[in-house]
């Protein structure tokens, strides 16, 4: 498993972030749509610890991420004149996160786990993983079938929950901070994240902020079979701004 990268004759950078136990595919389609109908570049890191097996994850945290993505984002920002950052779960907890403290033009976060659902919003539940390090990841049968080309881990690891408390911990301070155009995108009946935190985050923000609600089951809204509807709501929030 190894990076995505799609160039162009452009000075426009994409720079996608996949989630915790993921990988480039988490966007299924994505890199593809964007360099073909925008005609920009894109890209999406593999972060560290992934593309190999869930095990490799037991001792990486939440700074090894940042460090690496913060070195390959200063990096990019000397070279392209426009950047739109995108993320989704734990990559759009990063998407946010660097688009408070980076002048990017543009922000989208897919899925955001800022409100955790049952059971994984029980107090000391990540106190779990001194006995139980990995979990069956809940996806649903549909998204089962369509990631049969992809590279993901089909278990949770019990270092996630901290990460993403922590990322939440930092959005906190930061949502403010943010500057240019946010699109938030949920699944209804996401079953990590819960869509109504939107709201919340929405009012911290005062940027302006697109927010489309979908009814739907998936933690990753890539992959399911009316995916392409969210491509092209992308395209008209990105051409908006």
């Amino acid at each position: 498993m190894i990076n995505i990268e799609l160039k162009n004759d452009s000075k426009a950078l994409f720079f996608l972030i996949h989630g915790y136990t993921g990988s480039p595919t988490d966007f299924n389609g994505l890199p593809e749509y964007l360099s073909n109908t925008l005609a920009v570049n894109v890209k999406v890191m593999l972060l560290k610890g992934h593309g190999r097996t869930v095990q490799a994850l037991d001792n990486i945290g939440l700074k090894d991420f940042i460090n690496q993505i913060e070195a390959e984002l200063k990096s990019d920002l000397k070279k392209y004149d426009e950047i739109i950052l995108g993320g989704v779960s734990f990559g759009a907890q990063m998407a946010l996160h660097f688009a408070s403290k980076f002048p990017v033009d543009g922000v989208f976060n897919v899925c955001l786990p800022y409100k955790l659902k049952f059971p994984f919003n029980i107090p000391g539940l990540s106190l779990l993983g001194f006995f139980k390090k990995y979990w069956t990841k809940p996806l649903p049968d549909e998204e089962e079938k369509i990631r049969q080309n992809t590279f993901y881990y089909n278990q949770m690891h019990a270092n996630g929950l901290k990460i993403i408390k922590k990322a939440n911990n930092l959005l906190e301070k930061e949502l403010s901070k943010i500057t240019c155009p946010v699109f938030t995108i949920h699944s209804k009946n996401d079953p990590i994240g819960n869509y109504k935190a939107i709201g919340y985050i929405s009012r911290k923000i005062e940027a302006p902020h697109y927010i489309e609600i979908i009814d739907n089951k998936n933690h990753n809204l890539f992959f399911f079979e009316k995916k392409f509807r969210n491509l092209q709501k992308y395209y008209r929030f990105l051409s908006k701004y």
